[in-house]
């Protein structure tokens, strides 16, 4: 959780440091301001610098009862918990070029929906790749956070086939298939040492 404004730094610095993770907990409430019988459970992990100020926006926002606090805990735990989830969640970086980091591929990876920031064109993720770009449910601001949410809780088919989708881009381009890809480099590569 980092979104609180830091001071000591620039607007240009600051805009390259903030994970926009408050736009979370204002797209939730979004959500639910447009779906009233929805039955959500948002998982927060009680971790980064703004745990705090993302409890005092949850009150404030009057989303106690949708906000379950997890603890940090051991990777494969919260892994399991992914598991369990209709939809997993990155960062809002806004910097272009910016790629997801960990918890992103772990979203892709367990074959769920994965809110994050896409900052690429089709065109140039291929350029900077080599392969297609994931099916990631790009988040620009809080709006998008509640349509995307909207538009899953409305068509549950929709989060499943987009998961679906982000477990076989994972498998395609990364996984397994790229440990393999990497392996015979590096035995080329041995045996042109020998």
């Amino acid at each position: 959780l980092m979104w609180e404004r830091v001071h000591n730094l620039s607007e240009t610095e600051w805009l390259s440091y903030t994970k926009n993770s408050d736009w979370l907990v204002r797209g939730l409430a979004k959500f639910i301001a447009q779906n009233t019988e929805a039955s959500v459970v948002l998982g927060i992990v009680e971790y980064g610098p703004d745990v705090e100020a993302t409890r005092r926006l949850v009150r404030e926002l009057n989303l106690e009862r949708y906000v379950m606090w997890l603890p940090i805990m051991p990777r494969k735990e919260l892994l399991l918990l992914l598991s369990a989830a209709d939809i997993g969640v990155g960062e809002f970086k806004t910097d272009p070029g910016m790629i997801w980091g960990g918890t992103g591929w772990e979203v892709l990876a367990a074959g769920r929906p994965l809110l994050q920031s896409f900052n690429f064109t089709e065109e140039k993720f291929m350029e900077q790749f080599g392969h297609p770009a994931p099916p990631v449910l790009d988040v620009k601001s809080a709006d998008d956070i509640a349509k995307h949410l909207s538009e899953i809780y409305n068509d549950p088919g929709k989060g499943h086939g987009t998961g679906a989708a982000c477990l076989d881009w994972f498998n395609r381009h990364n996984g397994i298939r790229l440990a393999k890809k990497w392996l015979s480099l590096l035995r080329k590569t041995d045996e042109t040492m020998v």
